[in-house]
């Protein structure tokens, strides 16, 4: 199929304005709303409106696209608070991944160092995993491409320690420093690339026996931390790939997750209970707990916002993950 020609024209704030009412949104203060879709931008928020645009009684989400005009009562002031609400939860849940993040670099660098400080770009002391054919260049394996990768990381980075080390040893650099100049896309990736052994190791760090289901969370952290980076959505976002649970009665915590739909593993919440966990096991904080348990107790305070566009349950306080606040670091799977 031929690609159409784009043919939509450029509008003013105050046409935008316009444009909004013509589909149905009640604007109010006009000015007010041009400061917003000045502040925002019309096609971010327009993400946030496009639940209430009117479908018919056939309609399959995902495939039949929504009507351009809103249901009956949607006010833009309050698409902006759903907006202005999702930025703040990305800003909380980012300070949570950040504590957890340098907590996994930690765990790894000391569990690579036992093979010395070069030990780790040494194939020998790594599993199977290093020959997997890289899907980014299928001529060579996910290690060739990270030992790229790491070598363009220390050549490129403007760091002060990064250039002390091309200085005065060649760009060669110990895992310990190393690490410290990796995105959390290639922890998680070369945390995989660990035997199974040493990633059981890293696991235990963190109150699992499973390297596969760390292997697995952090994968699934690094998508969300990829989109709270970003700025995009977390309201009513599927993601990708969704985190598996323990399936051990010593994880009470996570137990009510199972109730929930495929859909719904793959929304946020899921997303938000091993961040918690790990956050518990990790570096535990009272205040970075308390921040995220009092934004999502505000979530039904915002007109047209409502816990199930996260997947989070009406009673989510009453379990265990958040009743008890701290997990205990002797519970395996």
């Amino acid at each position: 199929m031929p690609a159409l020609p784009y043919q939509k024209p450029y509008k003013s704030f105050d046409e935008q304005v316009s444009l909004l009412e013509s589909r149905g949104i009640e604007i109010g203060d006009r000015q007010e709303a041009a400061y917003h879709l000045q502040r925002l931008g019309y096609y971010r928020l327009s993400a946030y409106w496009y639940p209430f645009r009117q479908r018919a009684e056939s309609h399959v989400e995902g495939v039949d696209t929504p009507a351009n005009s809103v249901v009956d009562g949607v006010v833009f002031m309050d698409i902006v608070a759903i907006c202005d609400f999702d930025s703040r939860l990305r800003n909380v849940l980012l300070q949570a991944i950040e504590a957890v993040e340098v907590a996994i670099r930690v765990a790894l660098a000391y569990e690579l160092g036992k093979y010395g400080p070069l030990g780790y770009l040494d194939k020998d002391n790594l599993g199977p995993g290093c020959d997997n054919t890289s899907l980014i260049d299928p001529a060579h394996t996910d290690f060739a491409m990270f030992l790229h990768k790491q070598a363009e990381m220390v050549d490129k980075s403007k760091e002060d320690f990064a250039r002390h080390f091309r200085d005065v040893y060649g760009g060669v650099v110990p895992v310990w420093v190393a690490i410290e100049l990796w995105d959390f896309g290639t922890l998680s990736r070369f945390y995989q690339f660990l035997t199974a052994s040493d990633r059981s190791d890293v696991a235990a760090r963190f109150g699992l026996s499973s390297g596969k289901k760390l292997a697995n969370w952090l994968e699934c952290l690094n998508d969300l931390r990829n989109v709270c980076a970003h700025h995009s959505r977390l309201n009513r976002r599927h993601f990708p790939k969704n985190p598996s649970f323990p399936r051990s009665r010593t994880f009470p915590q996570f137990a009510h997750l199972r109730a929930l739909s495929d859909r719904e593993l793959h929304r946020l919440y899921p997303l938000i209970c091993v961040l918690m966990y790990l956050l518990d096991q990790s570096t535990p904080s009272d205040a970075c707990r308390a921040r995220v348990t009092e934004l999502i107790g505000t979530v039904n305070d915002v007109n047209g916002l409502k816990l199930a566009d996260f997947a989070i349950p009406d009673f989510w306080q009453r379990e265990p993950l958040w009743d008890s606040g701290m997990l205990n670091r002797d519970d395996l799977d």
